[in-house]
């Protein structure tokens, strides 16, 4: 009992900390809004566009060293670690059809040891629509929690409610644009329907190449870009920024094709997305994912993140996310990691940034909050 009234005190120690730092990073999330030339978000409702059919993909390497103080008083665990990342993704969308594949594989490096993992958070999926909301879908995707040994694989298939859309093409023709105007390129910003033009345009790069897009973009501006427009909607293009808009939720049903426990089980898993994009410049995005072998018997797995981004600046992106990860044993036990990041990027250039994170973790188990420092960079391939 005792114990447990001293996990509460230092749980509320921490809680009204981590109030606070999510309070500051929301009005630091702000900061900005209503700053810098309207056309950022003032022209169109970015959440309104839909694609007539787009894709989206990207292969980005990244790495950091990391120090953590870690979750007990006596300090024994703390970890000096270093960690190469290659992630993934993949995102094709239509009226009638959406799939999307995304993986990562990460090199931890400590004094100790070299460690692979692969197939964190990973999932791959096509969903075709029955009606404007309606869809059905099937799939392969993984559940594994942070720190902890051991990796799930399923092969589901479900049918879920609503519209998650990518609206990046969207997102970078504003930014697109803009920068052209700040350039001298454009005299004034374009309206909505050269808006779209530009937005399709940059929607169909798989299949026209940088130089087919950056032709279909001069065209429906009715300008020459010249060289300066080149480098600069160039440099645009190929920045990492993704922006989705929409909300699904879903239900599966599945078999376990791997389980580190050697028990292969059938699941049920439910699953929700949710994004709001009120202009190019930012991104409210929150995924949720509760999972259980069947027949029930008490025990699930959930897993949670609400994610904000702010770009500050033309070099400079402010991000924050909150995680929640829950486990329940069949004995009724349960384990509970609240987390919240808050990351700094700063461009190098267009496909290079310097990545510095802050972390704090609390959660059963823990003596006291898990702090860490990271300073990295993030490579984009393509």
């Amino acid at each position: 009992m005792g114990m447990t009234m001293g996990m509460a005190v230092k749980g509320a120690r921490f809680a009204r900390p981590l109030v606070s730092a999510v309070t500051v990073i929301a009005l630091l999330l702000g900061v900005g809004v209503g700053v810098g030339r309207p056309a950022w978000g003032q022209m169109i409702d970015l959440c309104a566009y839909t694609p007539p059919e787009n894709r989206l993909s990207a292969l980005t390497l990244s790495g950091d060293y990391r120090y953590f103080d870690d979750r007990t008083l006596a300090d024994t665990q703390n970890v000096s670690v270093g960690h190469l990342t290659l992630e993934g993704f993949a995102w094709a969308e239509g009226p009638e059809w959406t799939y999307n594949v995304s993986g990562s594989a990460r090199v931890e490096i400590t004094a100790e040891a070299i460690t692979l993992t692969t197939l964190v958070d990973t999932e791959g999926t096509i969903q075709r629509y029955l009606s404007e909301r309606l869809f059905a879908f099937g799939g392969v995707d993984t559940a594994g929690l942070p720190g902890q040994p051991g990796l799930t694989v399923s092969a589901l298939v479900g049918a879920g409610w609503g519209r998650f859309r990518d609206v990046t093409p969207m997102a970078k023709a504003i930014r697109a644009v803009a920068a052209l105007v700040e350039k001298g390129v454009l005299e004034g910003m374009p309206d909505e329907a050269t808006l779209l033009k530009v937005a399709e345009a940059i929607g169909q790069r798989r299949e026209l190449g940088l130089p087919g897009v950056l032709q279909a973009i001069e065209s429906a501006l009715g300008v020459p870009l010249g060289v300066e427009g080149v480098l600069t909607l160039s440099d645009v293009l190929g920045m990492e920024l993704a922006r989705f808009c929409g909300w699904d939720v879903s239900a599966a049903l599945g078999y376990e094709l791997l389980d580190p426990t050697g028990q292969n089980d059938a699941v049920l898993r439910l699953r929700t997305n949710a994004a709001f994009a009120p202009d190019a410049k930012t991104q409210a995005l929150l995924r949720a994912r509760w999972r259980t072998p069947l027949p029930w018997a008490g025990e699930y797995v959930f897993n949670g993140t609400l994610s904000l981004e702010r770009v500050l600046s033309p070099i400079a992106d402010l991000g924050a996310m909150y995680r929640l990860s829950r486990v329940r044993y069949v004995d009724g036990t349960t384990e509970t990691t609240h987390a919240l990041d808050a990351t700094l990027s700063l461009a190098l250039q267009a496909n290079l940034s310097v990545i510095v994170k802050g972390q704090a973790a609390w959660g059963t188990g823990f003596e006291e909050p898990e702090l860490g420092l990271s300073v990295g960079f993030q490579y984009s391939l393509f």
